[in-house]
């Protein structure tokens, strides 16, 4: 063996290079490299067993290290242990074992599979004959997601003392939620924590419970908390991720009729930079902010299942530019989940259309990059307003103006609001958003006044009105060189024209599904053609 090869710093940039191109564990090809380094010498051995064991996503590959006579294997990944095991038998698989980093045990892939969870004759049988407490002493992250519920208890077996990230799916009964409590005492030096429980008031309590007793946690993601939960998670300096599945007012108490004060002098949330609240209320939302005021997020995304009505929204927009950083925020998604969307609507579809008055609070946010929203029937967007939100977001990199349902209304936006994106917004990549084509702007050929914007690849004109294709094809090509799609509203369920018996709306729906695919196929490419034939007489 070369000298060289006793550096310990150019052993770990050989290792370093093949662990980058590691994507599969199961599949991957950089696998085999690190078998055959295991076997060339003495000093890549160490090294390179344990990269091929640091993450195991089943009991199997340890299990088989026992002797030949203490297992079987009667179907493909569903080894069963044969017990009793000896102390002197574990020898081989616990010093494997002890390589392990990262374990992911779930019930959720298919039970033929290499990631099948454990059979409960495997997990008795190791929680019986195991000569010490931990199977993998050394491990950092567990993913436990058993089935059936009486094998969660078994996650014992696996919990360390060097146990940084869990990821636990916790059953539905009192005995197994009960055990939360002590997790953050027994564990102290966890980061990162994903429970899945019930989203039950007992849960929120024990989870809450839990909370409290966090130190280092740096990411978190839980159903719900309450509030004396969230005003201590709100003091770390580490958390960095928190995300609330379901949360509800009702989880910070009764609600009280004086004016809301700020929890405390200290500053919420120091470290916190992407907040998530999914299938809430948007009542909770403006709760949370005027609780905790001052975050410096830079991402934050709401998913609400509610049908809110534009003066909610317009409290919503509102309190987000009152109480976030202007400077920070750079991603914003805002969305309703239209699948629990109530026909008719309580009221009419204008008292739900957002337009520039709702929308204006938001162009105090300077640095978005990303920007989704998706109230339940759209947007009314003038060219002015179109002018100004680019204006305001010049860094743009997305922007999904969307509609959460089926319903929709009509914008008054028309092809000269593009120009304002392709003016201000250089970097976008990605654009959804209603306007009118009916009516085609003059084509411009002046190349110093000329506005074209070159990053643009995908354009979702939702039901956008088109009356002509070729001009429109024209237009977005000058306006767009790089545009290569265009997307319309449901445009999958289109095999073929309507049926006869399809209402107006379908039909109008699918005539300028097929002119907007006439301007994407067609006529983009030839008139691309003609452009770069313009652009070179033009430098000639």
């Amino acid at each position: 063996m070369h000298r060289s090869l006793r550096i310990t710093e150019i052993i770990q940039l050989i290792f370093g290079e093949l662990e980058g191109q590691i994507c599969f564990p199961e599949f991957d090809r950089s696998w085999k490299d690190f078998a055959a380094l295991a076997r060339t010498c003495t000093a890549f051995n160490g090294p390179a067993l344990d990269v091929l064991w640091s993450e195991q996503r089943t009991l199997t590959h340890m299990l088989k290290c026992l002797p030949e006579h203490l297992w079987e294997e009667p179907g493909y990944h569903q080894l069963r242990l044969l017990g009793p095991i000896q102390p002197a038998d574990w020898e081989v698989a616990l010093r494997y074992a002890r390589r392990v980093r990262k374990l992911s045990l779930s019930a959720t892939m298919p039970a033929s599979g290499p990631r099948a969870f454990p059979v409960a004759n495997v997990l008795e049988t190791i929680s019986s004959y195991l000569p010490h407490g931990n199977l993998c002493p050394n491990i950092r992250s567990i993913s436990w997601v058993p089935r059936p519920d009486s094998l969660f208890p078994y996650i014992d077996l696996f919990l360390g003392p060097k146990i940084r990230t869990v990821h636990l799916s916790i059953p539905e009964n009192t005995l197994n939620i009960s055990l939360l409590p002590n997790l953050a005492l027994r564990y102290s030096e966890l980061e990162s924590i994903v429970l899945e429980t019930a989203w039950d008031g007992l849960s929120c309590r024990l989870v809450s419970k839990m909370v409290l007793d966090l130190r280092r946690i740096e990411r978190l993601t839980v159903a719900k908390l309450d509030r004396a939960a969230v005003e201590h998670l709100s003091r770390l300096p580490s958390l960095r991720f928190l995300y609330l599945d379901n949360p509800e007012l009702q989880d910070f108490g009764p609600p009280t009729h004086c004016r809301i004060a700020r929890v405390s002098e200290h500053h919420p949330f120091p470290a916190l930079r992407e907040l998530t609240f999914d299938q809430t209320t948007f009542d909770f939302v403006v709760r949370f902010l005027e609780l905790w005021s001052g975050c410096h997020l830079t991402n934050f995304r709401v998913g609400t299942e509610m049908v809110e009505t534009k003066s909610t929204t317009s409290q919503v927009y509102s309190t987000l530019a009152r109480h976030l950083s202007h400077t920070a925020l750079e991603s914003l998604c805002i969305e309703m989940d239209g699948g629990g969307m109530p026909t008719p609507l309580a009221g009419p579809v204008t008292d739900y259309v957002i337009s520039r008055h709702e929308l204006e609070p938001l162009f105090a946010f300077v640095n978005l990059t990303e920007l989704n929203l998706a109230p339940p029937v759209g947007f009314d967007i003038d060219d002015t307003t179109a002018w100004d939100m680019a204006r305001a977001w010049p860094n743009l990199t997305i922007l999904d103006l969307d509609s959460a349902t089926d319903l929709h209304h009509l914008s008054s936006m028309t092809l000269h609001g593009l120009r304002g994106f392709a003016q201000h917004c250089k970097d976008l990549t990605q654009l959804t958003i209603t306007f009118d084509a009916s009516v085609v702007p003059p084509f411009n050929n002046s190349s110093e006044t000329r506005i074209s914007q070159r990053n643009l690849a995908i354009l979702n004109v939702w039901k956008s009105p088109i009356r002509d294709a070729p001009p429109v094809a024209r237009f977005l090509s000058a306006l767009f060189p790089s545009l290569e799609t265009i997307q319309t509203f449901k445009e999958g369920r289109w095999d073929g024209p309507p049926d006869e018996n399809d209402g107006e709306e379908t039909v109008l729906e699918h005539a300028h599904y097929v002119q907007w695919k006439q301007v994407e196929v067609s006529l983009i490419a030839a008139v691309r053609r003609e452009e770069q034939d313009w652009a070179r007489r033009s430098s000639e």
